[in-house]
């Protein structure tokens, strides 16, 4: 029989616990609150909690939440001088809970889970330190991969404030070297602002406008003169306006950081308000919405517009009333006055004047299919539109808009089918997610069916969509709408030697050999040295598998084999003959 121990003795038992353990209590250390994105305030942040990850000055090159292709930042890049190495250090107590180590997007990323209930992660490390490096070294030769994902249960790596934990790089789909660094909620990895925990840096630029755009209901786009001008600007019917602003935080900087706030007034009153102080990573692809997204592809230059379409999750563009049209009456001006600050306060302003047009609006009535199939898509509920030999199976929440999706087909000699045109008529933006699209195998190509892919096509350039076989229909999940049809990939990938010749001489340390394929892509890659599996490291930005030869190469003659399959199944396997 269990038995009771007093009330007053189970106390005492609990303060003589050691610290690290009572620290571990829930009580102790209370996850902070689950506030809605759109909510979450600066002031909120656990100020002085976090140390700066590195022993340099705080240098921004990127900024949070600034718009990149298809998502926004979650974190902020942190310069290291330009070169591979700098070490980076745990800003506060707690324990390694996942590493990640992919050839794209973050490459080599460590998380640290820290017991006030928040999370902070760091990638495009080129190396990590002490125990987790021997673990990730360990699961590689173990599993036969270089890739890996895992997550680590609390307190089989601990890691204390100011602790070495990696040195910092330019792995993954990183442009350069930097730190890239992110603080979330460990609760639901909602990524915050690290820099309102309190991290010194020195910003006195005041940010940069760089184009103003008057959009107005008769489908004209008036570009707002920066310099200024006496004359008012003329606008017709329900209209909405347009920023692209940047921000740098040293004199002479190039760069071009995103904006902590922007603010429009209209005669006095504000209007509107765009600021992301968190984001959930499910709404990361609404930067598409709330941008011009055809100038930004066009230009590259992110223009914030007011009007708000009404399946954008995001709510971080935010009119103080109404979805974000203004109307100026005929022969009435209106002033309109920007404010663009960046997070230390420095604040642009711009004002114009606009007058109002007599307008005739078109009248209201659903305009008949252009294509050779349509099927009305809301943002709120399922589509499908569907034709003999393609389907496309559109989810709730994929569209931000209500509009059409239509489609055509044409003739196109690279393809093995007809090329099938997926468009919205009105809004050219691409999903929020993923849809399913379905094409029927093409009985002309049958023998070669096993090898079969669905491709998207954009003028010249062709690119391979994972693809899967269901039947007689191929099925793909693409995250944009476009030109698509079946080719047939019967090309094995390549591969070139980079710092070695058959037959010649072993190079000291590292083997370096480039990949590549004509179409579906390389999925795996495995390398052997005298037939002992050896780890390649994949640089997927450069294509390039680097190996390290240390123990593996014997005196005198040793062979080298590189085995790569792509997605079609076509296989490669090349063999050097080197000499040490």
């Amino acid at each position: 029989m269990m038995r009771r121990f007093p009330l007053v003795i189970l106390l005492i038992l609990i303060f003589m616990m050691p610290s690290c353990v009572r620290s571990q209590q829930p009580d102790a250390t209370p996850a902070p609150a689950a506030p809605k994105p759109w909510e979450v305030r600066p002031d909120s942040m656990p100020m002085g909690y976090f140390d700066p990850p590195m022993h340099r000055p705080v240098s921004l090159s990127g900024t949070f939440a600034e718009p990149r292709p298809n998502h926004f930042h979650s974190g902020i890049d942190l310069r290291i001088g330009g070169e591979i190495g700098e070490k980076v250090y745990a800003p506060a107590d707690g324990w390694v809970s996942r590493v990640k180590v992919s050839p794209w997007g973050g490459g080599k990323t460590l998380y640290i889970t820290h017991p006030n209930g928040y999370r902070t992660v760091y990638m495009h490390l080129d190396e990590f330190c002490g125990a987790v490096a021997n673990y990730v070294l360990s699961y590689q030769y173990t599993h036969r991969t270089f890739e890996l994902d895992e997550e680590l249960p609390e307190g089989k790596y601990p890691v204390r404030r100011g602790q070495l934990i990696a040195f910092a790089g330019n792995t993954g789909g990183s442009g350069g070297p930097h730190l890239h660094y992110e603080l979330r909620y460990a609760y639901n990895d909602e990524p915050l602002n690290p820099l309102y925990t309190g991290l010194s840096y020195v910003d006195e630029v005041v940010p940069v406008i760089r184009g103003v755009r008057l959009y107005s209901g008769d489908g004209t786009v008036a570009n707002v003169p920066l310099a200024g001008g006496k004359t008012p600007l003329q606008v017709r019917g329900r209209c909405y306006a347009g920023i692209c602003a940047s921000d740098v935080s040293e004199t002479g900087s190039s760069g071009r950081n995103g904006i902590e706030r922007i603010q429009l007034y209209i005669d006095d009153t504000l209007f509107w308000t765009y600021q992301v102080t968190s984001f959930l990573y499910d709404e990361t692809r609404a930067i598409n919405a709330i941008i011009d997204y055809p100038e930004y592809k066009r230009s590259g230059m992110a223009f914030f517009l007011t009007r708000r379409l009404r399946g954008d999750p995001s709510h971080h563009s935010r009119p103080v009333s109404g979805d974000g049209y203004f109307n100026v009456e005929p022969g009435k001006s209106a002033r309109l006055r920007y404010v663009v600050t960046d997070t230390k306060g420095n604040a642009k302003d711009m004002s114009f004047t606009v007058t109002g047009v007599a307008y005739q609006d078109e009248p209201d009535g659903e305009e008949p299919p252009t294509a050779a199939s349509a099927v009305a898509v809301a943002h709120f509920k399922k589509a499908r539109l569907q034709s003999a030999d393609c389907v496309a199976e559109v989810e709730a929440g994929t569209v931000y808009d209500n509009d059409y999706l239509e489609l055509s087909t044409s003739r196109d000699s690279r393809l093995l089918s007809p090329a099938y045109s997926l468009q919205l008529r009105y809004n050219n933006i691409p999903p929020a997610h993923a849809y399913t699209l379905r094409l029927a195998m093409p009985a002309a190509g049958s023998r070669l069916r096993d090898r079969m892919v669905i491709v998207q096509v954009d003028g010249n350039k062709v690119s391979a969509v994972t693809t899967r076989a269901e039947g007689d229909w191929l099925v793909a999940k693409p995250r944009s709408f476009g030109v698509f049809g079946i080719m047939s990939d019967t090309e094995a990938p390549k591969v070139r030697p980079v710092n070695f010749t058959d037959g010649k001489a072993m190079p000291k340390g590292l083997l370096k050999v480039k990949i590549s394929d004509n179409l579906s892509g390389v999925v795996s890659y495995n390398c052997y040295i005298n037939d002992q599996w050896v780890l390649a490291e994949f640089d997927g930005k450069n294509a390039l598998l680097t190996i390290s030869t240390r123990g593996f190469v014997r005196q005198g003659d040793n062979t080298f084999r590189v085995v790569l399959r792509d997605a079609a199944g076509n296989e490669n396997v090349s063999t050097y003959n080197l000499v040490q």
